[in-house]
């Protein structure tokens, strides 16, 4: 995906026309077909560098270097910085995603790349580009304060959009809601009209997130049911719904008979509540234990039922255990 967004933005850059026929707006042009001409034949001598490291084995790589490439790519980035500032930007960010990040995992360095593009770019898409793909990097390595100045630095950018400032905010919570952490405290209510505690002593909880018109999420829905009935003494369920019609889950629910606590504010994707844990996708789930730590995220529905019962061993063991075969 990182590699098509980088695409897009060099051939954008390449066929931006300006549509102003004065004399300086045809040497724009010239100048910026010149240097498309010339990315395109350093990329078609750098992708295959890239690519046959990426293939090779750990000892095969010792003897490999990008440094001529890593070098050519900024002599690139100085050269059309004047001619074709766009096109200059978007090549840093290939530098930073495709060669530092993807291909040495450099990714302390290409953060610090893409912050810079971040920071002094003038194009409003490469500008966003940059952001996404360092807050990227950041979630998967669970640097929430790193997204945090992420966000300000590209909030501060006059070109900044709100709908990629939002995409931040869900990066950054993503990253902050991970095992080792503290559930955030919530003020839940049920769409029974039961307050929902955060925790139960004693038990794990696992806070199920899930759409009802999505055909994944209502079989993780039915195998969530199974095993919070089959665990019931040491696990509690709440559901919470991205749908935007609780009286249509307050139906769902009263057909199947389930009796696990459920929330639906009906503000689907909106909704502050899944906002603030970043689900981004459905379904999705936190297993928390009985002081509210994270101990798992997105546990497989298939998985569930083994995992809460690793869990539950571990935690809380006991001779009678389900599908113990000791006596």
């Amino acid at each position: 995906m990182i590699a098509t967004i980088v695409s897009l933005l060099l051939l954008a850059a390449a066929l931006t026309v300006q549509s102003s026929p004065d004399p300086a707006a045809v040497e724009r042009e010239a100048a910026r077909a010149v240097a498309s001409e010339a990315w395109d034949r350093l990329y078609s001598r750098v992708a295959p560098k890239l690519l046959a490291y990426r293939n090779a084995e750990e000892e095969q790589r010792a003897t490999l270097s990008l440094e001529d490439e890593i070098a050519a790519i900024g002599a690139f980035v100085r050269e059309s910085r004047e001619s074709a500032p766009e096109m200059a930007w978007a090549a840093r960010v290939f530098l930073a995603t495709q060669v530092f990040s993807e291909t040495l995992g450099r990714k302390r360095e290409a953060v610090e790349v893409l912050s810079r593009v971040v920071a002094e770019a003038d194009s409003a898409m490469v500008t966003a580009s940059a952001a996404l793909q360092a807050a990227d990097i950041l979630m998967k390595q669970g640097d929430v304060e790193g997204i945090e100045q992420l966000r300000e630095l590209y909030g501060s950018r006059s070109h900044s959009e709100l709908p990629y400032r939002e995409i931040l905010e869900e990066m950054e919570n993503k990253a902050r809601w991970r095992p080792g952490r503290e559930f955030p405290e919530l003020d839940w209510m049920s769409g029974q009209g039961q307050p929902v505690p955060r925790t139960v002593a004693g038990k794990l909880s696992l806070v199920f997130v899930f759409l009802s018109e999505h055909p994944a999420s209502r079989e993780a829905l039915d195998r969530v049911a199974k095993v919070a009935a089959e665990r019931s003494d040491r696990l509690r369920v709440v559901a919470i719904s991205l749908d935007e019609d609780p009286k249509a889950i307050a139906q769902l629910w009263k057909d199947q008979g389930l009796e696990i606590p459920w929330i639906c504010d009906g503000q689907g994707w909106k909704s502050p509540l899944a906002r603030k844990l970043g689900i981004s996708t459905s379904p999705a789930s936190f297993l928390l234990d009985d002081q509210a730590t994270i101990l798992h995220v997105g546990v497989p529905p298939t998985e569930l039922g083994e995992v809460v019962g690793d869990v539950i061993r571990t935690r809380w063991p006991t001779p009678a255990e389900p599908n113990d075969s000791s006596e």
